[in-house]
C-alpha cells in the first residue's frame, strides 16, 4: 500500500501556478506552422567569453592583450570565423574562437552560427556616466550569481515575478499550438525559473529519465488505485490530480525517449553529460509532432565557468565540451532535416572583468553569446563590438564591461521567431519598450 507519506517523497510537484503580467489569452503570429525549437545553454559561474570569443583585427587583439597579457591566447592559436563587425569607432572587427573550440569552428565556418557581442542584464540602455552615477538605474545585485541568473531566466528586471519569460511565452504559444496536457517546457539541470510558467509544469530530465516522479510500474499502478480512492479535503484532491498527471506525463515522455534506440543517435554524440543533454533533446525535437507541441523550449547546464584562479587549464576543458556538443547537435539536426527549425542561445551569469586577476578573473557583467541554428546569419556577429580598455566608455568599475545589448533583446527577438505577436512580447516582457528591436535571424 502506498501511503501519503511514500507518495510524497517520491513525487516532485515541478510548478505552481503564480502571478504574473499576463492579464488575458494573447495571440501569436508569424508562425509557418512548422515545430519550432529553443535550447537555451547556461555556462553556469559567470563565462569569461572574453577568452571564448577573441578579436583578431589588430588594433583590437592588441587592445585584449594589453588588458590582460597574464590570460590573453596567442593570436596565432585562436580559430578563425566569418562573422565580422564594427567597433563603436566603426573599424572593422575580425574574431577568432578559443583553440579548444575546433567543432564548433566549423559550425562557423559554414555560417550557421555567429556571435551576440557584449549582452548583459539590463533595465534599460546606460552609457557610462550613467551606470556611474544613477545607480537606482542598474539592475539589482549586480556581480551576484543566484541573482544575476534569475534576472535572464525572468526577463523582467525591477519586476518580482516568480515565473520566468519562457514560462510566460509558452503560457500563451502552447494554448494554440498543442491542446494537449505534456507541457513543450524541458530542463535538464532541476527546477529553474526561466521555464516557471502560471499554467504549465516543466518536465525534468536526467540523463536518459523524466524525473517528475520516480516511480516503476507496479508504483504507477499502486499510485492509481490511492488516486481513485481519494475523496478528502481540497489539499487531497489537488494532490491527487497533480499526481496522476506527474506520473502519465513522466510515462508518456519516457516512452517517447526510449522509442528512439542508443544505436540510432548516440555515435553522433560526444559521451559527455552536455552531449548527453543535447542528445536526449533532439529525440524530443524529433518527437514534437508526436507528443503535439509546435513549440517547445528546453534549458541545459554546463557547470564550472566561476574561475577566479587557474582560469586557462579549466576553461580548456570546458570550452572542449561545450563545442562539441553544441557542434554534434547542429550536425544532427542537419541529418533529420530540422536544422532551420531549431536555434541554440548560450547565456551565463555575468561576463567576467576583462584585466586578469593573477591567473583568474573577477565576477563582470556584459559578456558574449554565441547563437546557433539554421537561421542565423553567421556572415556578422551581433551588436558592437565593445573597448576593452578599463578607463574607455564601455567599461566600468574597473574593467567590468556595461552591456550594449540587453538580455531581453536577444529573447524579445527569439520569442518573435517562436512566433510571439506585438501584444504577446508586451505582455511577456515588461520592459520591452526600453529597447530597440534586435535581429538575430537571417529574416530578421
Amino acid at each position: 500500500m502506498v501511503t501519503r507519506r511514500d507518495f510524497l517523497k517520491n513525487i516532485t510537484v515541478l510548478s505552481v501556478a503564480a502571478p504574473s503580467v499576463l492579464t488575458a489569452p494573447l495571440g501569436f503570429a508569424g508562425s509557418t506552422g512548422a515545430s519550432k525549437a529553443l535550447v537555451c545553454v547556461l555556462l553556469d559561474g559567470g563565462n569569461d567569453a572574453a577568452n571564448m570569443v577573441v578579436p583578431t583585427s589588430e588594433t583590437h587583439y592588441q587592445t585584449y592583450f594589453d588588458v590582460r597579457p597574464d590570460l590573453a591566447l596567442a593570436k596565432e592559436q585562436l580559430l578563425p570565423v566569418p562573422a565580422t563587425g564594427r567597433c563603436r569607432d566603426n573599424l572593422e572587427v575580425s574574431l577568432g574562437l578559443h583553440p579548444k573550440m575546433t567543432k564548433l569552428a566549423e559550425v562557423f565556418a559554414n555560417r550557421e552560427a555567429s556571435v551576440i557581442v557584449n549582452s548583459g542584464i539590463l533595465r534599460e540602455p546606460l552609457t557610462k556616466e550613467e551606470a556611474e552615477t544613477q545607480g537606482y538605474r542598474l539592475p539589482p545585485f549586480l556581480f551576484s550569481h543566484n541573482s544575476q541568473k534569475n534576472e535572464w531566466e525572468k526577463g523582467a528586471v525591477g519586476y518580482s515575478l516568480t515565473t520566468g519569460w519562457a514560462g510566460r511565452l509558452m503560457d500563451v504559444l502552447h494554448q494554440d499550438l498543442s491542446g494537449t496536457n505534456l507541457a513543450p517546457l524541458y530542463s535538464h539541470a532541476g527546477e529553474t525559473q526561466l521555464l516557471r510558467a502560471n499554467t504549465l509544469n516543466q518536465n525534468i530530465i536526467r540523463g536518459k529519465k523524466i524525473t517528475e516522479l520516480n516511480a516503476n510500474a507496479n508504483t504507477v499502478t499502486a499510485l492509481d488505485d490511492y488516486f481513485a480512492e481519494v475523496d478528502g479535503d481540497a489539499f487531497d484532491q489537488t494532490l491527487a490530480s497533480v499526481g496522476k498527471d506527474s506520473i502519465h506525463v513522466a510515462n508518456t515522455l519516457m516512452d517517447v525517449i526510449d522509442s528512439i534506440a542508443d544505436e540510432d543517435d548516440m555515435p553522433l554524440y560526444p559521451d559527455t553529460g552536455l552531449g548527453t543533454q543535447f542528445r536526449m533533446t533532439s529525440r524530443l525535437i524529433r518527437k514534437s509532432t508526436e507528443l503535439n507541441q509546435g513549440t517547445q523550449i528546453f534549458f541545459l547546464q554546463l557547470g564550472g565557468f566561476d574561475t577566479h584562479a587557474d582560469q586557462n587549464r579549466a576553461l580548456n576543458e570546458k570550452y572542449a565540451e561545450l563545442s562539441d556538443a553544441m557542434a554534434a547537435f547542429n550536425a544532427h539536426l542537419k541529418l533529420l532535416g530540422l536544422h532551420d527549425n531549431v536555434i541554440t542561445v548560450t547565456h551565463s551569469d555575468f561576463g567576467r572583468r576583462i584585466p586578469a586577476n593573477g591567473t583568474g578573473t573577477d565576477h563582470g557583467w556584459g559578456g558574449h553569446q554565441i547563437v546557433m541554428g539554421g537561421a542565423i546569419d553567421g556572415s556578422a556577429f551581433i551588436g558592437t563590438w565593445p573597448d576593452y580598455r578599463p578607463e574607455g566608455p564601455d567599461a566600468v568599475e574597473r574593467g567590468r564591461l556595461l552591456p550594449t545589448i540587453a538580455a531581453d533583446q536577444v529573447y524579445i527577438a527569439l520569442a518573435r521567431w517562436l512566433g510571439a505577436s506585438d501584444a504577446t512580447i508586451r505582455e511577456t516582457f515588461p520592459n520591452h519598450a526600453n529597447f530597440a528591436p534586435l535581429d538575430l535571424t537571417r529574416n530578421g
